[in-house]
């Protein structure tokens, strides 16, 4: 077709349509980010609900205009332009007053791009963890991992209970930017997941703290990335040099089961030289105190403190039953766990694992049959027994965890 010129001209096409003949249109952008990305990770940031950060700007004031905010944080990360803000310190007591947790809380914004990322990263991620691994994982939680423990209390007779000293506040960023290298092939994941690893964190007093490894724990995208550093850290690990030796992982608590007494002390040295050529310890004063090893016999003591822990981590409402039996006295809460201890190391478990079980399956019956359990237990006159039958018991101190 001619123009007025003389010169070639495109054909007309139907309405909506490139006009034929027309060259592709530049690609502007750095990254190809879909908005229905953001859009879907922004509904996942508003339903969680949660606290500003930094910025002061909360979930109501975001979505004043989401729309206009979304689109310029897409824009920012789709040209390469994004940096996130620095990360607000929440500083949160530990049980038994041993000293503060830090709990790092991003701009809202920021959450919907870290959401965005961990969306995808859990879909490619997601088949390939370690069955073993329960912790932040769709379709899976702690009373799962309490099931499997439960199942191979019976198969196995030592247990070693250990957990990580600081684990999110010490993860190699070296190495975990290697293994999500290794998994996506989305460069602006891989961009902004290192920013997201290196942005301050600005302390209460308002000082900014730089972050040379750790990745900051309340944060959206912390759990996909603990999950899949742990998964070559430590679940492949265990597959290729103790395949013998299952184990439940929840985040960085960890319970592995072994054959007998030296296997499993030999193990946990194992473990310990492992995780410190990666840059990690295990806890120097909580690992010691956990580390439960028993006879078959009172392994359902195992059970009975795992199902307790269980309810906690997951803010049941059925662990207020614990709170209403002993009716928020703390010297009741002291005696209640110490006969109620010293009953199953006596073996005499059966009432107390049936009690539990009530518990764990959200029965009804389960607060009458805990008060009836608790009252007979504190108003006896058990004896004392030989713990050295229990070997690496947890002592009282750690039992204590349980009334919070």
């Amino acid at each position: 077709m001619k123009g007025p010129d003389g010169s070639d001209q495109p054909e007309a096409s139907p309405v909506g349509e490139e006009p034929a003949g027309r060259s592709k249109p530049v690609k502007w952008k750095s990254f190809d980010i879909e908005k229905r990305l953001l859009l879907g990770a922004w509904e996942k940031v508003r339903a969680n609900g949660g606290a500003p950060g930094v910025d002061a700007v909360g979930i109501a004031a975001f979505q004043e205009r989401w729309g206009d905010n979304l689109y310029k944080l897409w824009n920012r990360m789709s040209s390469g332009s994004y940096f996130p803000g620095p990360v607000r310190a929440v500083e949160i007591p530990k049980d038994h007053g041993a000293g503060v947790r830090v709990l790092g809380v991003p701009n809202v914004a920021d959450r919907v791009a870290q959401t965005a990322a961990a969306m995808l990263l859990e879909e490619k991620l997601e088949p390939i963890f370690h069955p073993g691994s329960y912790g932040y994982r769709p379709g899976r939680s702690a009373r799962d991992a309490v099931a499997a423990c439960r199942r191979r209390c019976w198969e196995h007779d030592w247990v070693i209970d250990c957990d990580i000293r600081a684990f999110f506040d010490s993860v190699p960023h070296d190495l975990l930017l290697k293994a999500v290298a290794h998994h996506t092939s989305e460069r602006w994941v891989l961009l902004y997941v290192e920013r997201w690893l290196k942005a301050p964190v600005q302390m209460p007093d308002g000082t900014l703290v730089p972050r040379e490894k750790g990745t900051p724990q309340g944060s959206p995208i912390s759990p996909v990335l603990a999950n899949l550093f742990m998964h070559y850290a430590f679940g492949r690990w265990m597959d290729r040099e103790h395949p013998g030796c299952p184990f439940e992982r929840y985040a960085d608590d960890i319970v592995i089961h072994c054959g007998n007494q030296d296997q499993a002390r030999q193990l946990r040295a194992a473990i310990a030289e492992r995780l410190q050529t990666l840059g990690l310890e295990l806890h120097p004063t909580l690992c010691p105190r956990r580390y439960v090893m028993t006879e078959r016999t009172p392994q359902s003591l195992n059970v009975m403190l795992q199902s307790v822990r269980e309810c906690r981590l997951t803010k049941n409402p059925v662990f207020r039953l614990w709170k209403c039996a002993v009716k928020d006295d703390d010297k009741l809460v002291d005696a209640v766990i110490e006969k109620l201890y010293e009953e199953m190391i006596a073996f005499d478990i059966a009432r107390a694992e049936t009690v539990m079980q009530l518990i764990i399956d959200r029965d009804e019956a389960a607060l009458p049959a805990f008060r009836d359990l608790l009252q007979d237990v504190v108003a006896s006159d058990h004896p004392k027994t030989d713990r050295s039958r229990c070997h690496g018991a947890p002592p009282m101190q750690h039992l204590q965890e349980l009334e919070n």
